[in-house]
């Protein structure tokens, strides 16, 4: 049986910029500075992948609980 291979989903920066709720610019400063995975396609085209995005937010995320931990 040949095994598939599920392409991950390729998000713009600009769709970046919206789910994280930052602006564009800042997604293009954090990639500049090398704190958010991209691949470079091209001399002007960035993506993120949602694999990558999703481990980076769960690797970048604080969650608050209370004393009684919840």
């Amino acid at each position: 049986m040949e095994q598939q291979t599920k392409l991950d989903r390729l998000f713009t920066v600009t769709e970046v910029a919206k789910y994280l709720r930052l602006s564009k610019s800042q997604v293009y400063l954090m990639i500049a500075q090398r704190r958010l995975p991209y691949i470079r396609l091209s001399e002007r085209r960035i993506v993120i992948s949602e694999t990558d995005l999703k481990k980076w937010v769960e690797a970048n995320c604080f969650r608050v609980t209370t004393p009684d931990g919840k």
